[in-house]
């Protein structure tokens, strides 16, 4: 019972995961010019921020440039495309101008980058603002310039990244700088620093409920799950109608044990999706309804799902996973047992299909024979999947589902302990990996480093039965004044998860040892 609920709880990730990856690679495909249209304007400022001093032999110079910049702003915002670019040259033909008389101004060097960009002369913008930043090292606009020309120019994101990064050091409020930052962060796997370069944006357009979602997602996958939770939330107050917002809240609920408010986002996002029967959203649905221990639910929406025409394999393979457990848990083997096999037999046709493309079914079928008591064949595919999906995000679920595994066997627990420390190295802030240590732990007989552990779980996902109801068994195992502690969880845990039948009984024996022990 204890390892079925794990598996659900560990496999609402992936659709999740799915979710994030899709999204990653649109976001990524954003291209530059694109993401320039979604700024207000290319142009960071039609003044000089740094001003300029009135009493420089090229200040007429700079002065008349200034007037033609606003003048090429006028004719764009008219829609008068040949205006502007003729009131650019102009402008650009001016700062070359103050050039010649101020040839040690860093300022006049990223204005002429900046010019020679819009005029699409990139040979001169690259010149000038590496001139910039070699004059004035403190050059915010210049490193922007430099990051920007970078991507237009070379593809160089990794240096880009770094122009950015030094951009928002020397100008925290640099919006465009720590657009881009986040953008590259985010597409690089960098999402602390992502997050970090979005904080600052959304300090200045506090009311974008898009640039709200990318922060939340930020947060999200780098760990930071209660910032994430709050920046969903923000995102939601913004724009009720962001599924997205709703359904990346959904799965974090999940991960954290609260399945009740999980499935209040999910049925929302239902309700807001234009296919309101959207079949992974349903079958993410009906896991949450399991997790409850409501499988006639799980059982209906399985159902609802196979019987479409023109249902993805992958699809029906899942949805008989899912037909799997519940009939498992509701005691009715049969059943369990044939759905069971039928979804292994789907997953292994396409496997053989295509093993390179499907690297994902390894996961996905390996929890189907953790399911179906075929543990040996469960850990095989792991490995491999770890194996070819070493840098992937989804690496961290595959080491604690692993080691999960070796501990309810009690086989290799040294090595069971090793990949869920990998796990957590990966989550440290993942309560689902914590309790997998502690128990553990448990198992290798280390009751004290079980108790810390569990106790850290429990903190993390306060609302997991579960973890309650192996915190309580280690409790018990301390014994004396800690049994009354074990009793307090095991009743948390039968409160969460009221279908803990075999649970129930225990908490009644040692309940009754307590009473007859105390007359």
């Amino acid at each position: 019972m204890q390892r079925l609920k794990r598996k659900n709880r560990l496999h609402i990730m992936p659709f999740f995961l799915v979710f994030c990856l899709l999204y990653l690679i649109s976001f990524c495909l954003i291209s530059v010019s694109a993401i320039a249209q979604d700024e207000e304007s290319f142009i960071s400022s039609s003044e000089f921020k740094q001003g300029y001093d009135p009493d420089s032999a090229s200040y007429s110079a700079v002065a008349e440039a200034v007037y033609w910049e606003h003048a090429a702003s006028m004719a764009l915002s008219s829609g008068d495309q040949g205006k502007a670019l003729e009131s650019y040259k102009e402008s650009l033909k001016l700062i070359n101008e103050a050039i010649q008389l101020d040839p040690r101004s860093s300022f006049l060097q990223s204005k002429l980058s900046e010019l020679s960009i819009t005029t699409e002369d990139y040979d001169t913008a690259i010149s000038a603002a590496n001139s910039a930043v070699e004059l004035d090292p403190s050059n915010a606009d210049a490193y922007y310039f430099s990051g920007y020309l970078k991507i237009r120019k070379s593809q160089d994101k990794v240096g880009a990244l770094a122009d950015f990064k030094k951009a928002a050091e020397l100008d925290p409020d640099h919006l465009n700088a720590n657009r881009y930052l986040g953008i590259l962060a985010f597409e690089s796997g960098n999402y602390k620093l992502a997050s970090s370069a979005y904080a600052r944006i959304v300090k200045l357009r506090p009311y974008d409920p898009e640039l709200r979602y990318r922060l939340a997602l930020s947060y999200s996958l780098s760990g930071e799950v209660s910032k994430a939770i709050d920046g969903y939330k923000a995102t939601i107050m913004l724009n009720e109608s962001h599924i997205k917002a709703h359904y990346d809240l959904a799965n974090l609920y999940a991960r954290l044990g609260r399945n009740r408010e999980a499935i209040d986002e999910t049925l929302i996002v239902l309700t807001l999706s234009r296919t309101q029967n959207d079949p992974n959203v349903m079958l993410f649905l009906a896991q949450l309804y399991i997790a409850l221990g409501d499988y006639d639910k799980g059982i209906a929406i399985g159902d609802s799902v196979l019987r479409r025409n023109g249902t993805k394999k992958a699809i029906s393979a899942e949805a008989l996973y899912l037909l799997g457990i519940s009939f498992k848990e509701k005691g009715e083997k049969k059943f369990a047992d044939e759905n069971l096999q039928k979804s292994i037999d789907i997953y292994k046709n396409l496997l053989e299909e295509d093993a390179t493309k499907n690297v994902r079914l390894n996961y996905d079928i390996a929890k189907v024979y953790d399911a179906k008591g075929e543990q040996n064949f469960a850990k095989k595919h792991l490995e491999k999947f770890i194996y070819l999906k070493s840098d992937d995000s989804e690496v961290s679920n595959a080491y604690n589902y692993l080691g999960y595994i070796m501990v309810e066997q009690n086989k290799n627990l040294d090595i069971a302990v090793t990949y869920i420390e990998k796990a957590i190295a990966m989550e440290p802030g993942n309560g689902v990996f914590r309790d997998s240590l502690g128990w553990a732990y448990f198992k290798l007989g280390k009751i004290d480093e079980a108790v810390v552990e569990l106790e850290k779980a429990v903190e993390l996902t306060p609302n997991d039965s579960d973890v309650h109801e192996h915190l309580g068994e280690v409790y018990l195992a301390k014994g004396r004044e800690y049994t009354q502690k074990a009793i307090a969880e095991w009743a948390k845990a039968i409160e969460l998860k009221p279908s803990k039948t075999a649970l129930k009984q225990k908490l009644d024996r040692l309940n009754a040892g307590q009473n007859s022990g105390s007359e």
